[in-house]
């Protein structure tokens, strides 16, 4: 029973690390492409109408914001749950 604890204890690590790996793969490029849509929106700030990011523009970068933050405290949790429940003492 002990060797069958140990197997399930690595399989929930692989687990656990894969998952942060593919976390920070993607908080990296959601992080790039937040920073080329604030670079689209503000090559032509003239272009509506005298505004520099119109409410439309905002709310894509907003929330693109949030979801990387999201994305973040995520990443953040599950490395917390990695370091709790898989370090040797």
């Amino acid at each position: 029973m002990d060797k069958f604890h140990r197997i399930i204890k690595l399989i929930e690590r692989v687990i656990i690390i894969s998952l942060v790996v593919l976390m920070a793969i993607v908080l990296v490029l959601s992080t790039a492409e937040v920073a080329v849509i604030v670079v689209a929106k503000l090559s032509n700030p003239l272009e509506d109408g005298g505004v520099f990011i119109d409410i439309t523009g905002l709310m894509d970068i907003f929330g693109f914001f949030l979801i990387v933050l999201i994305g973040f405290e995520l990443f953040e949790t599950v490395k917390w749950y990695l370091k709790e429940n898989f370090t040797e003492t």
